[in-house]
């Protein structure tokens, strides 16, 4: 087995052994492709790629159509916000109250009833109890309503027809 493997190592190495003829010529010292192609520039290169200053002396332009003197002399805080009219400012004398405010008397007290219970309060419940009931309202004799109307007039008027079982 131990023969077997050194002969495949011989044949995959292929003679390029470490140090031996068949050997890689390159020194291995940690340098790589990029720094062999791209040499930093010398001393003498870089002084010669500084370029002069091309940018010209920076001077007042005069603008197409533009005007010597600026037209807003005033800035808008001291055009808007000046010292009011002290003429206005003087107080006037106030005028007499009107006689009559000060007569006594009842005052009407807001109601002080909800909306709910104005429409469903005692005066409501009242007003139910005298109503005239039919048939089809629901037994309420025993909280004080008028007993049910048995009129057999009322059985004959056809209300929502279209509901009607049968038809």
């Amino acid at each position: 087995d131990n023969v077997i493997n050194k002969a495949m190592a011989q044949s995959f190495k292929g003679g390029l052994a470490s140090g031996g003829r068949g050997a890689v010529d390159v020194p291995m010292d940690g340098r790589t492709k990029y720094e062999d192609e791209y040499k930093p520039p010398t001393r003498e290169a870089m002084r010669f790629a500084v370029q002069r200053n091309a940018k010209p002396k920076q001077e007042v332009t005069n603008t197409l159509g533009g005007m010597d003197k600026f037209l807003e002399t005033t800035s808008h805080t001291q055009s808007k916000f000046v010292q009011p009219n002290m003429a206005l400012a003087k107080a006037e004398r106030a005028s007499q109250p009107r006689p009559g405010l000060d007569i006594g008397g009842g005052v009407r007290h807001a109601g002080r009833q909800t909306a709910y219970q104005r429409e469903h309060g005692p005066a409501q419940l009242a007003a139910a109890r005298s109503m005239v009931r039919s048939a089809t309202s629901p037994e309420l004799e025993s909280l004080g309503f008028p007993p049910v109307n048995r009129d057999p007039g009322i059985l004959q008027i056809r209300r929502a027809p279209c509901l009607m079982p049968g038809k």
